[in-house]
């Protein structure tokens, strides 16, 4: 909603701009029609004896006569009301543009605030992961047991490892931890069983028989099963801090 209404704040400020813009275009073009050759020359216009004809004069003719007429534009006297049109414009030109300036300073506080705010509370759930991991990994491995001896004895030795595998990562989804945005499914998995302190070695040899039985086409037969039921009882046993 925020975003929302920023986004509606840059778009008022952007409409109020172009209304300025088109407003002093507008202006300079009726300026331009009142003070255009039939106004600038009215009046009783260069006399014949300010002209000089003769070939003989110091000073180009083309620059007296540009000299003269832009004499008779500065005598030129601006209606008062097209002054006073000017000046408005001025200053609504001068208004739209605070009001742009203060729009975009405000835009850019709340998206700051934002940011700072987003921050402070990834660093608060990242102090509870450290103060909970855990405990959260020791519960998502026991306590879902009964759910990797199940997916670990469905269909053949190689689909059973793959099951248990993949349930230890729904567990590890489910278990609160956040996981990391750099994080596969697999280091994750990795993650949450070292956080729950298992046998590293035991956490290993598990890897490494997911990955052949996903990744391999020999056979694989129910030795393979047998081995990796005996490495998650071994996972699931914690170990000593220290050993």
């Amino acid at each position: 909603m925020t975003a929302d209404r920023d986004a509606e704040r840059m778009r008022a400020a952007r409409t109020a701009l172009l209304a300025v813009v088109g407003s002093l275009v507008v202006v300079l073009v009726v300026w331009a029609s009142i003070l255009g050759p039939q106004q600038v020359f009215d009046g009783p216009g260069p006399t014949p004896s300010s002209l000089t004809t003769s070939p003989t004069t110091d000073e180009p003719l083309d620059d007296q006569y540009r000299e003269e007429a832009e004499d008779l534009v500065r005598s030129t006297d601006v209606p008062l009301w097209l002054k006073l049109v000017v000046w408005a414009f001025e200053l609504a030109v001068l208004l739209g543009l605070v009001l742009l300036v203060l729009l975009v300073a405000r835009a850019l506080r709340d998206a700051w605030q934002r940011r700072t705010t987003r921050a402070a509370g990834e660093r608060i759930e990242a102090d509870i992961d450290a103060l909970d991991a855990p405990d959260l990994a020791r519960e998502a491995v026991s306590g879902g047991a009964r759910a990797q001896d199940d997916a670990l004895e469905s269909g053949s030795p190689r689909n059973g490892i793959v099951a248990v595998w993949h349930t230890l990562e729904k567990q590890a989804a489910a278990s609160g931890l956040r996981r990391q945005p750099s994080e596969t499914p697999a280091e994750f998995v990795l993650r949450l069983l070292d956080l729950a302190q298992a046998d590293p070695h035991s956490v290993t040899e598990l890897a490494e028989l997911y990955r052949e039985a996903r990744f391999s086409d020999h056979p694989m037969d129910e030795s393979r099963r047998r081995r990796a039921q005996e490495l998650l009882a071994q996972i699931r046993t914690r170990r000593e801090v220290g050993t």
